[in-house]
């Protein structure tokens, strides 16, 4: 069993610039995105806008977007609000410092420079 960490987008989509606005934009629909293009938005994203909002052991991103959607009692909260695990949530592997973004189907392996 591993422990994920789970990061959620914060945006308020009145107070952020366009650029930043069609960046989250990209992510959450993803659109004929290159991974790169992908990342580049994510890490536009991640030092402001993604805070650590909750923990879970899992086996699998699959049992992590279950345990996530279904069973929020196993879910490790912090400080930050812990809403489902939806498309654009980023899910850190505690173990070998993966990150995945949840995608529309599944998830991308992204990599992101830092997270707040």
């Amino acid at each position: 069993m591993t422990k994920y960490k789970i990061y959620q987008p914060r945006v308020n989509r009145d107070q952020v610039s366009s650029e930043i606005d069609k960046a989250w934009q990209e992510v959450v629909f993803q659109h004929g995105l290159s991974v790169e293009e992908l990342e580049l938005n994510v890490n536009k994203l991640s030092e402001n806008f993604y805070k650590h909002s909750g923990s879970i052991n899992a086996n699998n991103l699959d049992e992590v977007f279950h345990i996530g959607n279904t069973d929020r009692n196993k879910v490790e909260t912090t400080d930050v609000p812990f809403y489902s695990v939806s498309v654009g949530d980023l899910i850190l592997d505690t173990e070998t410092l993966e990150t995945n973004i949840v995608a529309p189907f599944g998830f991308t392996s992204v990599n992101v420079k830092e997270i707040a």
